[in-house]
């Protein structure tokens, strides 16, 4: 019995008991009852413990240990009663209120015998769909009475009638499984040597119990066309007389999971439990825990490892490695990591596998060092360390900027017994080629064998970012002439080189030849088409390949209409933005942070305000965690217009919004106060941001602030702020130099050689100042 089981019966009988003897407590002010059935009730107890005791001693030795088989019980009363044990406990109540003769005790023993009968109902109820014919007829629900002779067929007709009602709703599926599967499969390598299948009398082919197990193995091995096709297998298997052993439902189930049905398998397994067919073990419970990794669940892979655990079974390296590929999965790198400790603790020793996949963590999380080190170990130890886990190795360290230590990990297993694989040779050409060494990412690519797709496409893109778009082209060609077929990816880097340099022409012109080569450019091969248009302001040519992307029956983006967006922002045309904002959310895409950033910048700088804030509106609510630079825009669009008291309750709102606001944000509005001629607002906001503690002003907060005092013909306090900022080690601007030169007949600015320095720093940096 499970523990929890036994936990809450146990507990349910300890709070009836203690009931019972205070309802006792209570009735001692009562009159005696006039018949006194306390010895009665004794003699009932001492008779239904004692039967009840020798029939649960007859179950616990129906089977032998490690038998896990479903038998008919035998012996006792047994032969008269499904569940004798039911009844004996029964009369024990019945004792139990003859002695104790309360109201509570009766309604106590009434309550049980409800539940205990219905109880022995429903177990009478699986007996006769479990073993039909093999259980007797004659066996009561609860009161053993004298059999009347049911004819043996009319047994039968109850128990196909019971079995017909399983079967209701499943017979058009039980022909599709003769129809759909014996049939569709008679002619397959695994059932070459089974006779063939006579669609008319399915039930043939059942007649072999040792043909149907094989038909099940090597279809579980060959993998189903379908689930459905599984699940009706498994439907088949569970209503065989006898069911087939677990192992075949254990490789059914095993099964689906390869088809990645993950929810499926758990769905059969949970059903199998429900119909009590057999109990699970551990090969079927893995399954379980992996379908769960898989689906994100790994506590409930965990509450499975309990269940292993509680059941006596041994927990192998397989399952500890699908729980620590789980919990990687689930972004949970420290408990990964102590699961693989805790089970070097209990002696299970690692293979290649698992220290792959801890290895393979570390590296996405950045920790390659602690990946580098458990290499080490897996070699000491003279374990097998694949191409695989170097390859993971060597991507890693090219990622963390560590291209060097790569290089040298690389060019050891070339000196060595290893070969790397292409996949290897891509992470460290890619690297390179990432770090401008390009002499040596090339001679990688001219020794490997034969370069993939993949190798291309990393050459391809690198020298389309370092503008070598000829280059790249050529390479593509190379691609053709060495028969590897350049993918929509290659093509889109292609496309995307030729955009960055404005060559838009020839852009599209790689779109055509994609699409005559037979390769179908995706929505984004378009979106950076459009988006090469876009920043050209050429939103008529943007608009004509949203069309062509249209008419291809691909489905626009929340990028494709951003990008849109920002175009039509840029060449002014609000009203089109604002359309295509309604068409986006129209056609079921969701316009994102961006989206709204990009149209909202557009709105306050072409003077739209009261747009603007209704846009802002809609922002808020739409739930969008709104972050310090929407607020930013917002708060800068409202300076400029001159709206200085919304701008000064935006910002003080931030922080109620749970938003600190940053030095720009500070930047922005100081410059808008100054411009306001709300110099004493904007030197109190500059003391607040030096209070603040977490946002300490800038060399361009200073700036702001001495264009802002010189603008408001304050150049003694501007001379002040000047030496301040040479002070704090931050340097005059070309605009604040500009200003300052321009104050050069004053001799407060002669007097300070801070501002000196700082102006010929200036001169220094090549600033041109115009006088």
């Amino acid at each position: 019995m499970a523990l929890e089981t036994a936990i809450t019966i146990c507990s349910s009988y300890t709070i009836s008991t203690w009931t019972m003897i205070y309802a006792q407590y209570l009735s001692e002010e009562h009159n005696e009852p006039t018949i006194d059935l306390k010895y009665v009730g004794i003699v009932l107890f001492i008779i239904g413990i004692v039967g009840n005791f020798y029939h649960h001693h007859i179950l616990s030795n129906l089977r032998t240990k490690g038998n896990r088989e479903y038998k008919i019980p035998k012996g006792g009363l047994f032969d008269l009663v499904i569940c004798p044990h039911y009844l004996f406990e029964i009369i024990e109540f019945i004792g139990v209120s003859c002695i104790a003769q309360t109201t509570y005790a009766l309604a106590f023993t009434l309550g049980t015998m409800f539940y205990l009968t219905g109880r022995s109902y429903a177990t009478r109820e699986w007996y006769l769909l479990k073993f039909g014919e093999k259980f007797g007829s004659d066996v009561k629900v609860l009161i053993p009475t004298k059999n009347e002779n049911l004819p043996k067929h009319k047994h039968k007709q109850i128990v196909d009638l019971s079995h017909n009602a399983r079967m209701t709703k499943s017979t058009a599926s039980q022909k599709s499984l003769y129809s759909n599967l014996f049939v569709r499969y008679t002619s397959s390598r695994a059932f070459a040597n089974s006779p063939a299948i006579n669609d008319n009398k399915p039930s043939s082919v059942l007649k072999s119990r040792a043909r149907f197990n094989k038909f099940v193995r090597n279809q579980c091995r060959i993998g189903f066309k379908s689930v459905d096709d599984a699940n009706i297998l498994f439907h088949e298997m569970i209503q065989m007389q006898p069911v087939p052993s677990l192992s075949y439902f254990t490789q059914v189930v095993a099964a689906i999971a390869r088809m990645k049905h993950y929810e499926a398998a758990i769905s059969v397994i949970e059903e199998m439990e429900c119909l009590e067919i057999l109990d699970p073990d551990v090969h079927i419970l893995s399954v379980l825990i992996n379908c769960y990794c898989h689906l994100n669940r790994v506590d409930l892979g965990f509450s499975v490892l309990g269940r292993v655990l509680k059941l006596g079974y041994e927990v192998d390296v397989a399952l500890f490695t699908t729980l620590i590929k789980g919990l990687i999965g689930d972004n949970q790198m420290g408990l990964a990591v102590e699961l693989f400790k805790n089970m070097l603790e209990q002696g299970i020793h690692p293979n290649s596998i698992t220290c792959g996949t801890v290895i393979n963590g570390l590296c996405k999380m950045g920790n390659t060092n602690a990946a580098i080190q458990l290499v080490k170990k897996m070699k000491n130890k003279r374990m097998e360390v694949g191409d695989v886990v170097y390859s993971m190795i060597i991507d890693s360290l090219c990622k963390d900027g560590m291209v060097t230590e790569a290089f040298r990990l690389f060019e050891k297993l070339i000196r060595g017994t290893s070969k790397p694989n292409v996949g290897m040779c891509n992470s460290m050409i890619r690297g390179l080629c990432n770090t401008n060494r390009w002499k040596e990412g090339m001679e990688i690519f001219e020794k490997i064998p034969n370069p993939d797709v993949q190798t291309y496409t990393i050459l391809v893109d690198s020298l389309c970012k370092e503008g070598e778009v000829e280059k790249a082209a050529k390479m593509v060609e190379l691609m053709i002439k060495k028969a590897v077929k350049p993918d929509v990816v290659t093509y889109s880097a292609l496309v995307d080189g030729y955009c960055l340099q404005g060559r838009l022409h020839e852009a599209e012109k790689v779109v055509d030849s994609m699409i005559g080569n037979g390769c179908n450019p995706n929505v984004h091969t378009y979106n950076i088409l459009i988006n090469g248009y876009s920043k050209k302001k050429r939103t008529d040519d943007a608009l004509k390949v949203f069309d062509k992307m249209s008419k291809r029956g691909l489905i626009a983006n929340t990028i494709t209409y951003t990008t849109l967006i920002r175009g039509f922002c840029l060449t002014q045309q609000l009203s089109v933005a604002l359309h295509f904002l309604k068409k986006m959310q129209s056609c079921g895409q969701h316009p994102d942070l961006v989206t709204y950033s990009i149209l909202l910048d557009g709105l306050l700088k072409n003077n739209y305000h009261k747009k603007a804030m209704n846009l802002f509106r809609e922002m808020k609510d739409s739930k969008l965690d709104l972050d310090v630079v929407v607020y930013g825009i917002l708060i800068n669009g409202l300076c400029k217009a001159r709206e200085l008291e919304s701008a000064k309750n935006v910002f003080h709102g931030l922080e109620s919004n749970g938003i600190k606001p940053n030095t720009r944000i500070f930047n922005i509005l100081i410059d808008g106060l100054f411009k306001g001629g709300l110099e004493d607002e904007a030197i109190m906001l500059f003391q607040e941001m030096v209070e603040s503690g977490y946002c300490s002003p800038d060399g361009c907060t200073y700036n702001v602030v001495i264009q802002g005092l010189v603008c408001n013909n304050n150049g003694k306090r501007a001379i002040e702020f000047v030496d301040e900022m040479v002070g704090k080690g931050f340097s005059a601007d070309a605009s604040t130099a500009e200003i300052l030169l321009g104050l050069s007949s004053d001799r407060n600015l002669d007097q300070s050689p801070l501002v000196l320095n700082s102006l010929s720093t200036s001169n220094t940096n090549n600033i041109t100042f115009h006088t």
